[in-house]
């Protein structure tokens, strides 16, 4: 099953939770317990899987054309599957730099780990435009079905750290492997 996610509704409304204004997601008391989109002080996440292929190219547009993303929930074996990582508000140092890591965790079916990477560079450096512009983080996951692959539900797990703010912020997705 598909669901078409309006970046729109997601990204473009700030919104307030815990009286820190968060950037990405609906915060509200009906989603607040969406694992895929989370904010702490004001720093906030969003983690996609999507089968669309020209995601980038989705992606790299004028600041004007909103992307929408298709989000899956279940693949077949040969498909593709591409796992974004978004974020928003990094907190900038005196000197204007941000340095935001992943920790990124992918569980197969039986529960061993297929990733299990800490401390990965997702964004370092000079905080170019403004803090609230939703950035796509450097780590970008590929997911193909392959027949080795266990059937079954497989689990994403991102951990963003701001490490300026001390903010950490756990996103959560899965999707299901089926033949």
């Amino acid at each position: 099953m598909k669901r078409f996610l309006p970046l729109l509704l997601i990204f473009v409304s700030p919104h307030l939770f815990a009286g820190q204004e968060c950037m990405l997601g609906d915060q509200s008391e009906a989603d607040s317990r969406a694992e895929w989109t989370q904010c702490k002080d004001g720093f906030s996440g969003a983690l996609i899987i999507t089968p669309d292929s020209d995601w980038e190219e989705r992606w790299n547009t004028s600041p004007e054309t909103i992307p929408h993303f298709t989000m899956a929930s279940t693949v077949s074996y040969g498909q593709n599957l591409t796992v974004l990582i978004f974020f928003a508000n990094p907190q900038a140092d005196p000197a204007g730099k941000i340095d935001i890591a992943c920790d990124i965790k992918v569980t197969r079916p039986d529960g061993s780990s297929s990733i299990n990477a800490r401390g990965v560079a997702c964004a370092t450096g000079q905080l170019q435009g403004a803090p609230s512009n939703i950035r796509l983080s450097a780590p970008v996951i590929r997911y193909v079905g392959e027949q080795k692959d266990l059937p079954g539900i497989w689990t994403i797990e991102v951990t963003l750290i701001d490490r300026v703010r001390n903010a950490r912020i756990l996103l959560k997705s899965s999707f299901e492997l089926v033949k």
